[in-house]
């Protein structure tokens, strides 16, 4: 009886560590996803800045194309040539 009590004792410290090591994947496995929501909600939020910058650059430079526009014809009407 000794015999099978022992290996019942070994058999439950096999147990006990494997559900030690199932915590501790469980841990690393909801680390690893909060890590990866965080860094794809990051990603994500970039990606609108840079949609929002390049939005905010093509309509500047419509300002600047205007501008320009508008300059060159305040001089060809200022100019003593009448063009």
């Amino acid at each position: 009886m000794n015999e099978l009590q022992q290996q019942l004792a070994e058999k439950m410290k096999r147990i006990n560590s494997l559900e030690d090591n199932e915590v501790m994947l469980r841990e690393q496995v909801r680390t690893f996803r909060e890590d990866f929501e965080s860094e794809r909600r990051d990603k994500e939020q970039a990606q609108s800045r840079i949609a929002s910058l390049e939005s905010e650059l093509a309509a500047v430079k419509q300002q600047v194309i205007d501008y320009m526009h508008i300059s060159l014809g305040q001089l060809n009407l200022a100019s003593p040539c009448g063009h």
